[in-house]
């Protein structure tokens, strides 16, 4: 029994959650509680951690009456995924420290800064020694610098095409997955 992620309806994961079980599947489908401001209250719900996904532990042969539900688009490739990592996420919620959800970001994507005292630069994200880097440069020269950032203070930066005053191709955009990070807020369920 490996585990594997299946795509399903956003804001249906819950309710696939529970059929899963009821069928006799485990399944694990990371939540939070989102505060949602509405004209005349604020009001608390329950939301999916990673949405469009449910986890579901499983002999991959028999994902067939998963794939039956309503709600339940496919599976993520026939590629298991490693308890490990669903074992560190349960913990790192377990854990109580502040989170939110965050992008994935790896070496060579292309980022915009947010805040700090490069905010509103482009460029992309590398990595040397264990410190993150923003490299900038100038393409007709073929020259760039890398500038040292903090990763609380980037995004992953969604326009195509060539990037701004960077110049450097930021290439075709990334997946994007959404992991933990501990900066602020959020309560697990």
């Amino acid at each position: 029994m490996q585990w594997y992620a299946f795509t399903v309806k956003t804001r249906r994961e819950l309710f696939v959650a529970d059929r899963l079980a009821q069928l006799g599947f485990e399944q694990y489908t990371p939540t939070y509680t989102a505060v949602r401001k509405y004209t005349d209250r604020l009001k608390s719900v329950q939301q999916a951690l990673f949405p469009g996904y449910v986890f579901g532990r499983l002999d991959i042969r028999d994902r067939l009456p998963i794939l039956k539900l309503a709600d339940v688009h496919d599976v993520v490739g026939p590629w298991a995924i490693p308890a490990e990592e669903l074992d560190q996420l349960r913990r790192g919620l377990a854990a109580l420290v502040p989170w939110q959800p965050w992008p994935f970001l790896e070496a060579g994507d292309m980022v915009t800064i947010l805040t700090g005292p490069l905010k509103g630069m482009r460029g992309r994200l590398e990595s040397f020694k264990g410190v993150d880097r923003l490299v900038i440069g100038v393409a007709l020269l073929q020259r760039a610098i890398a500038l040292e950032v903090e990763r609380s203070w980037i995004r992953p930066d969604e326009r195509e095409g060539v990037s701004g005053s960077t110049g450097l191709p930021s290439g075709p955009p990334s997946t994007r997955r959404w992991p933990i990070s501990h900066s602020s807020g959020g309560t697990i369920s």
